[in-house]
Formats: C-alpha cells, sequence, structure tokens
C-alpha cells in the first residue's frame, strides 16, 4: 500500500516520543527513506506517493522538508498534517503489513544517531551517490529523483549481502 509520505513522516515521530527518543529533520528523511527502500526490495511497491530526492546531504522527500524544516536541527514533537485544497488533514499507516515494517525500521535505524543514517544513505554505490553524483552535478542542486528502481535494486543488494537480523 502506498501512502502519503507525511503518514509515514507521523509514524516515525510518535514512535519517537514513544521512545522518548524524538527524531529531528534529518533523521526524520533517513528513516522515511529507508523505509521506501525497505518497502521496494520486499514488497516491490513504493512505500509513499512521492519521489525520493537527491540533495546535497543525502535522499529527501520534499514534502517532509517543508513541514518540517522549521525545526532545524531540534526534535519534531507533533504530528505532520498533508497540506491538501482541501484543508489540512492528518494522515497515518492502516495496514498490519506496513506497520510491522516500519516497527522493523525503528528497531533497526532508531538508535541511530541523525548523522550516522546520513552517512549510510551517502554510500558510494547507493542510490543518492548516483543520482547525485551522475545527475545532480549537472547543475541541478536539489530535486533529482531517485529513481524507485535504483532505490529496491540497492536494497536487494544489501538484503542478500547481510544476515537477516541486520536489516528489515
Amino acid at each position: 500500500m502506498t501512502y502519503p509520505a507525511s503518514a509515514i513522516a507521523n509514524y516515525f515521530v510518535q514512535r519517537g516520543l514513544q521512545d522518548r527518543s524524538p527524531v529531528d529533520p534529518m533523521k526524520l528523511q533517513k528513516l522515511i527513506y529507508f523505509a521506501h527502500g525497505w518497502n521496494l526490495a520486499i514488497y516491490n511497491e513504493p512505500l509513499i506517493d512521492e519521489m525520493i530526492e537527491a540533495w546535497p546531504y543525502g535522499p529527501v522527500t520534499r514534502s517532509i522538508y517543508h513541514a518540517v524544516k522549521s525545526h532545524g536541527s531540534g526534535p519534531i514533537e507533533f504530528p505532520i498534517f498533508d497540506q491538501s485544497a482541501d484543508g489540512p488533514s492528518l494522515s497515518s499507516v492502516s495496514d498490519d503489513d506496513t506497520k510491522e515494517l516500519l516497527e522493523r525500521v525503528w528497531r533497526v535505524y532508531g538508535e541511530i544517531a541523525s548523522v550516522e543514517l546520513s552517512k549510510m544513505s551517502h554510500d558510494p554505490e547507493g542510490p543518492w551517490h548516483s543520482a547525485w553524483h551522475e545527475r545532480a552535478l549537472s547543475g541541478r542542486i536539489k530535486g533529482v529523483d531517485i529513481l524507485n528502481e535504483e532505490i529496491r535494486d540497492y536494497f536487494i543488494k544489501v538484503a542478500d549481502q547481510q544476515p537477516a537480523s541486520d536489516g528489515p
């Protein structure tokens, strides 16, 4: 099932508050990226309904960037509302498979610091590196889509190289 990025973001914001370990904007971006990647690898379908983009500091979901940029590097302590023509709405995850995947992503990546998650997302063999260095350096600073096929293939490769306990 595909969700608005805010639904996935809200899961991680709420999970961080539950564990008394609130997420900051950078960590939130990376958690969304890892969840999206694992969903593509496991279910062969996107988790979020927008493209993840290559920006200088890693993979970014544009709508979430704009929703949380006022937090700077501080914790996010409130849900993120979707902005639509009908007014703001609150999205959440409704199916059990997605909740289970997000919980597994949280258990694997939730304790890792934002800067470390960012480094992980910059793997020279990964899709961000490819998109940023091969396409973005052609003059665009932001907004270069990271293709879902590249994200999926990368996470399948990661799954094949790691013991089952190291990833979702």
